[in-house]
């Protein structure tokens, strides 16, 4: 059972508390201004009322938002020192930022003292606020309320290490069960009180019978082919959230999300499948933004099939069979970059001086604007313009388990591992950044990869 403390109706609780409070403080802030008006301090005269009331439903949406992306609502185990001041300043400042905006666009003359005393009393609330919540819930689960329950995989100095902030901070919300040995030398039975309950083989009935809800890999020495399918193994048949501890996956943990225990970095795999209603979002931004993507790019694309003509004799398109959502065959579109009797199934392209690849295709690999077709796959429905990237069906069929789950959703232009690695390795050695993908999609991380990609693609990072 998910603790109070890190459930939807916690969340939706200080969600509806902040609307509140900002409703009032907007209001009080205006009401402020107007009973100060009109003494030597303002000059200017006050605009009516009605338009800050108008303005209100969409600035409350913009400013949840911001909270959200500021992790207002990401009850996390440890939340950084100082209040998060620094979270705190940010948000007000873009609070602040989309008042403005909304001034420039719809002209409703917001008063400037009337955002001061606002910016002011938003500072204060969300300093005041988050300060009780997070005493209040500190209370609690000292008290022994609402603790998630743990299992460590290592009994190595790691697992050693994270059982020992688990016990002395009980602060953070966790309620320590035991751990598993990860390796054959693992030869003790407890570790600060805590039992060992079994090897790697009894992992998964142990995490039934003792009702674990979350799983801390602290086994730095293990293969990620078996962590992987350890992962993959307790995901499918439960609802625990996995997490990976310290130095494991090192380029994951510097280029995506990162959780803490009291200074511990952790990698998550949630294990998270999108809603129906997240899907549809998800679908809809692929044909609004895929359909906009192609129009804008039609010229260019007109004009390189032109080049690609002039350049070497054969189609202009390359057409490739790829593996989609559900292990599906799809036929994905590219503009050939390469001599017509190179082989289609052979492995890609790794430095510039590859002698397959023609003159103009360098240009468009570096650039990576040979995948402007693909628009077409999105607005199929065959790919997503973010997920992992689709696979050749060879390569599918050597898929151990743990592999498998990318297949579970659809396939995209552009991904994580193409925004953090690019093409630096072949393509079938980055599955672990699609398996992170998988285990933690959600619309905010395709908003931020698809952000990201814009850098990536002008820098040319990593393409060939």
């Amino acid at each position: 059972m998910k603790s109070v403390w890190r459930s939807p109706f916690l969340t939706l609780i200080l969600i509806v508390v902040d609307t509140v409070a900002l409703w009032v403080l907007w209001l009080g802030a205006y009401s402020l201004r107007e009973t100060l008006n009109p003494p030597v301090l303002f000059s200017a005269v006050l605009n009516p009322r009605v338009a800050y009331v108008r303005a209100l439903p969409v600035l409350l949406v913009v400013w949840l938002l911001i909270l959200r992306y500021f992790k207002f609502y990401a009850h996390h185990e440890r939340i950084a020192s100082l209040n998060r001041v620094g979270s705190i300043v940010w948000a007000i400042v873009w609070m602040g930022i989309a008042c403005t905006v909304h001034n420039l666009i719809f002209k409703p003359d917001f008063g400037r003292a009337v955002l001061v005393f606002f910016v002011i009393g938003a500072t204060g609330y969300l300093f005041v606020s988050r300060s009780v919540f997070r005493y209040v819930k500190r209370r609690a689960v000292e008290s022994g309320h609402g603790r998630v329950r743990v299992l460590v995989v290592g009994g190595g100095e790691l697992g050693k290490e994270t059982m020992l902030r688990v016990r002395e901070h009980p602060d953070i919300g966790f309620k320590m069960i035991g751990f598993i040995k990860a390796y054959a030398d693992d030869v003790r039975d407890e570790i600060y009180g805590y039992p060992a309950l079994g090897g790697l083989d009894s992992l998964i009935p142990v995490i039934q019978r003792h009702q674990v809800q979350e799983v801390f890999f602290a086994a730095p020495e293990m293969k990620e082919d078996q962590m992987f399918g350890l992962i993959e193994g307790i995901q499918r048949s439960s609802r625990v959230a996995c997490k990976v501890v310290a130095n494991m996956l090192y380029v994951i943990v510097n280029r995506a999300k990162v959780d803490e225990i009291i200074g511990l970095p952790v990698v998550a795999f949630r294990g998270s499948e999108l809603t129906p209603a997240h899907l549809f979002v998800k679908r809809l931004a692929d044909l609004l933004a895929g359909g906009l993507l192609g129009l804008v790019m039609l010229p260019f694309a007109l004009l390189f099939a032109l080049l690609i003509r002039l350049d070497s004799r054969g189609p202009v398109l390359f057409v490739h069979e790829r593996i989609g959502q559900g292990g599906r065959v799809f036929r994905m579109y590219k503009f050939r970059t390469m001599y017509l009797d190179s082989e289609p199934y052979a492995e890609a392209p790794q430095d510039q001086s590859d002698p397959r690849v023609t003159r103009f295709g360098r240009f468009l690999r570096k650039t990576s604007l040979d995948e402007i077709p693909q628009v077409l796959n999105v607005l199929r429905g065959d790919m997503s313009l973010v997920g992992p990237r689709p696979e050749m069906p060879f390569i599918v069929k050597t898929y151990v388990e743990w592999q498998k789950a990318r297949l579970r959703v659809k396939p995209g232009v552009t991904g994580l591992w193409q925004v953090a690695g690019r093409k630096n390795l072949p393509l079938h050695f980055n599955l672990e950044y699609d398996f992170y993908y998988v285990k933690n999609q959600s619309l905010a991380l395709d908003i931020e990869i698809l952000i990201r990609t814009i850098p990536a693609v002008l820098l040319s990072k990593g393409a060939f």
